[in-house]
């Protein structure tokens, strides 16, 4: 039985297992956790039940609890979901169990040991294939293999990206493969050498541009102003035990329980660092299982944005060059350009499309600002209806005890919302703040990514929507996908960690 992704076997017990109040029936059971607890997806039911030692079942049939495991499969933190991975940790008896039961029910349903063993849904694959695609033997493997592949890989071979460049000692049609090496020489200094043109990657000449690792030099600069902040704490660097040789942290505070990733944007990127979807929120999943906070700071935000990132940094680690209470404060509503001006000051991300601002002020100087919108397509929370809102940005110049609390207070109270919503951003927070200003925590959003060129800035997916590529590409072509025209045109993209989704009915 199922409460979307949350799965509940015949074998548990109806006693929800969190709060421990008992239920009639499972069904009643799974609609109990939904609206009570407000876990709507399996991660969500991880995140709530972990610390408390409980687990889902395997959907399998054996009914055996699943717990945590790192999953070394490719750079990524996972977790077992449905069945027991690999099958050997079944008994012989408990495999044949459920084989039988597979059997039974299909012998029941369908009059056969297998579904696919029915005439009438065989006949309904083959018609269906040849109404699709003309053929009622159709692979789709082979369109992936024929059509949309080749044309990226040919478009790239042909390009002038690549053969102003570089030429290409083979012929395109002896491509194969990604994971095969081509031999290229490069026009520039004559050097032939074999390399992969892996996710359209172009090939780098080493002779004549030797890769630099600018990273470590960042690495220290961010070491020393911890240091600098923290002289009496323990600070430990590129430590891999933490994490069972898995993960390496960059910086790690134990006493705190805080650690900081710094991520230069060459070597997290998906192409250049080979740092796919899962890379930087798996890492922070493992770090969430240990009982450690991880804050991931990118390359261009610290170059950029240092003052920025070193007072967040200074707020998080508990440390305040002045402390403010609420209370002195008043509450006031200010204008777009002073709202801007002091967010692209304070914020990590900077300035933001709102039609409500509200600020703190002390002593006549602006200390904290909180905005509120209706509607923003960049979320794709677009059907926001009368009386319901978005808490887009909230930031403060120091620590302000009580600050948001009183800026939602002032909100609540003047503009009368039937639902507020926001997101927190999971490189930099666990959403504690959220949860102490009354908003409940709703759902997780899957990781966001950023396109790069230069390895030096970063921009938002939202600005190369595929609707608008061909006004801002080079080339593009409309049969390809939004990333492969990207691709071609010389893009990489990294990726976050996704954010938390939080609301507060009132």
């Amino acid at each position: 039985m199922k409460t979307n992704n949350i799965t509940i076997t015949k074998n548990e017990s109806t006693e929800c297992s969190i709060c421990k109040l008992k239920c009639d029936t499972h069904n009643n059971l799974m609609f109990h956790i939904k609206e009570k607890h407000n876990i709507n997806t399996f991660e969500d039911y991880i995140v709530k039940t972990y610390y408390n030692n409980i687990h889902p079942r395997c959907q399998c049939g054996c009914s055996t609890k699943l717990k945590f495991k790192p999953l070394i499969l490719g750079p990524c933190f996972s977790y077992y979901k449905k069945n027991h991975f690999p099958r050997n940790k079944h008994t012989e008896k408990t495999k044949q169990k459920i084989k039988n039961t597979i059997i039974k029910t299909s012998m029941k349903k369908y009059g056969y040991k297998n579904a696919y063993m029915d005439p009438k849904i065989k006949q309904k694959i083959k018609d269906t294939k040849l109404k699709k695609y003309g053929d009622c033997n159709y692979n789709n493997s082979q369109k992936n293999k024929n059509t949309q592949l080749t044309k990226f890989y040919k478009n790239l071979f042909f390009s002038n990206r690549l053969n102003n460049e570089y030429i290409p000692v083979f012929n395109v049609n002896e491509y194969t493969g990604v994971w095969k090496k081509y031999k290229f020489k490069h026009i520039k200094c004559g050097l032939e050498f074999n390399t992969t043109l892996d996710n359209g990657k172009l090939p780098i000449c080493k002779n004549c541009y030797p890769i630099n690792n600018n990273k470590s030099q960042y690495e220290d600069q961010l070491y020393d102003f911890i240091k600098s902040i923290l002289p009496d704490e323990i600070i430990i660097r590129n430590d891999k035990n933490v994490l069972e040789n898995i993960y390496e942290l960059d910086v790690y505070l134990p006493n705190k329980k805080i650690a900081i990733e710094f991520n230069g944007l060459y070597w997290h990127s998906e192409i250049s660092g080979k740092k796919n979807k899962n890379y930087h929120l798996g890492k922070t999943k493992f770090c969430f299982t240990k009982g450690i906070q991880l804050i991931h700071i990118f390359e261009d935000e610290w170059i950029y944005k240092n003052d920025v990132i070193k007072n967040r940094l200074k707020y998080i680690l508990g440390i305040s060059d002045k402390k403010i209470y609420a209370r002195k404060c008043t509450v006031a509503e200010i204008d777009s350009k002073t709202k801007n001006t002091f967010l692209i000051e304070t914020h990590t991300k900077g300035k933001t499309v709102s039609k409500i601002n509200l600020g703190i002020m002390y002593e006549n100087e602006l200390v904290a600002v909180m905005t509120f919108n209706t509607n923003r397509l960049i979320t794709g929370y677009k059907n926001i209806k009368n009386n319901e809102y978005e808490l887009v940005r909230f930031s403060a110049k120091y620590r302000i005890i009580g600050g948001a609390g009183k800026l939602l207070s002032y909100f609540i109270k003047n503009y009368n919302p039937k639902k507020i919503i926001s997101y927190a951003d999971r490189c930099w927070s666990t959403g504690n703040l959220y949860e102490k200003i009354g908003f409940i925590f709703k759902s997780i959003s899957p990781p966001n990514y950023w396109y790069t060129k230069n390895y030096i800035n970063k921009f938002h997916r939202f600005n190369f929507r595929k609707n608008i590529l061909n006004e801002k590409l080079e080339t593009f072509d409309p049969n390809l996908t939004e990333w492969q025209n990207m691709q071609i045109n010389g893009y990489d993209r990294i990726w976050d960690c996704g954010t938390l989704k939080y609301e507060l009915v009132l």
